[in-house]
């Protein structure tokens, strides 16, 4: 074990906190209409995976399509797009029979023979993310069929939760060496949406750890700690981190706040209430809040290009030009865009008494989070002018102040 391993294994010990079902509360919506959208629909997929696993194949296209129909109905008329057709039916169809051996025991053997131990694990890398895939179909017609919805411009008003294509593989902004079995993302739902490949921790929703048996889950949860813990470092917006780890037929879903972990009990996807209770967090995350996904609804990322630029230092670049000696001098460029975070911060007016809030315009942090429980710190770098009317040359926002966030 090295030092980080060690740290996760303490960590487990310490601050995890089994067996808590209300978890689930904290990844419904709290609107009371959304939440009842969010049961009415996990129902329906729910009931389809029941149905699929006791039909023959051939009838199969026939319940899919009645399920369709299903959460059509679950659109209010006046916003009901009328122009949608079944273009989930195909990839909904595809997704199930990739996964279907998980659901019903068979997925330990192989040809009739048993799958070998290290071979059983990678077999849920393929496995699980196409559960998941099926559900993110499923949620995704809901999205097509809701012309409002469809309209939204970006994931955090409305969202589906995809793996991403690569599994056991190191993401690619990462200082270590620990791979993350599975990832997890937040993408904008359309038709069709894309998968996408390579994993960062920038990116990810959630990772998922995997393991061949359930008696493996204290191990699943070490690496689950353990990888999670950058998740904070890269994504200066998050506030609390969601995971999960998949062992054999057993799921667990985990929710980190500043002080404890708290874990599900185990949700067998080979029973249907295991299966039903795993969708309701799949569906939950996709209706819900933005801030219950763990992210600050107060602050923006923005990618812009910028009107002017302030102390005109040139940047070397990559290129080169000829000079008229015949020598090679390297051109200087600019950077196109300016990155930068919008934060809503709170301001008291002391003359009028009043408490509003201000855009406030950062840097991406000087001082990062960097663990997983305790207090929490980021310290960024911006001010209160708007830098795509002015901006450094060298695509930063032009600070005066630092902004330092803590909590809880």
């Amino acid at each position: 074990m090295d030092a980080q391993e060690q740290e996760a294994a303490r960590l487990v010990g310490s601050h995890l906190v089994r067996n808590v079902p209300s978890i689930i509360n904290a990844a419904l919506p709290r609107n009371p209409d959304k939440r009842e959208t969010a049961a009415r629909l996990s129902a329906i997929i729910a009931e389809l995976l029941e149905e699929l696993l006791n039909i023959p194949e051939a009838e199969a296209e026939a319940a899919i399509r009645r399920a369709l129909d299903a959460i059509r109905e679950l659109v209010p008329q006046e916003t009901r797009d009328a122009n949608a057709n079944l273009s989930p039916l195909n990839a909904i169809s595809g997704c199930f029979a990739e996964f279907e051996a998980w659901l019903d025991g068979t997925w330990t053997q192989l040809g009739g023979r048993q799958v070998s131990d290290i071979k059983l694990e990678a077999r849920l890398y393929r496995l699980f993310p196409k559960f998941v895939m099926f559900i993110a179909h499923c949620i995704n017609a809901y999205f097509y069929y809701n012309g409002t919805i469809r309209a939204l411009t970006n994931e955090r008003q409305c969202r589906i939760v995809v793996p991403f294509g690569k599994t056991d593989t190191k993401p690619t902004d990462s200082d270590n060496r620990g791979r993350v079995d599975i990832g997890l993302k937040l993408v904008k739902p359309k038709m069709p949406f894309v998968r996408p490949q390579t994993i960062t921790n920038a990116a990810m929703f959630a990772i998922a750890e995997a393991k061949a048996y359930a008696i493996d889950h204290v191990l699943a949860f070490n690496q689950l700690f353990r990888y999670s813990r950058p998740l904070y470092e890269r994504q200066p917006d998050r506030r609390f981190l969601w995971g999960l780890t998949v062992c054999g037929e057993d799921t667990y879903v985990c929710l980190f706040m500043p002080s404890k972990a708290y874990a599900t009990s185990a949700m067998n996807v080979q029973t249907p209430e295991g299966c039903r209770a795993l969708i309701n967090f799949f569906v939950g995350w996709s209706l819900c809040e933005w801030d219950r996904c763990g992210y600050d609804p107060s602050m923006v990322l923005r990618s812009i290009v910028p009107r002017l630029r302030r102390n005109p230092i040139p940047m070397a670049g990559p290129s080169t030009s000829e000079t008229a000696s015949g020598s090679q001098q390297p051109v200087r460029h600019m950077q196109d865009k300016l990155t930068y975070y919008e934060i809503q911060v709170h301001n008291y007016d002391p003359e009028s008494q009043e408490h509003t809030t201000r855009q406030y315009f950062a840097n991406l942090p000087m001082v990062n989070a960097d663990r997983l429980f305790s207090r929490h710190t980021r310290c960024f770098s911006g001010s209160f002018t708007d830098p795509s009317l002015r901006c450094g040359y060298d695509g930063r926002v032009i600070a005066t102040s630092l902004l330092k966030t803590g909590w809880p």
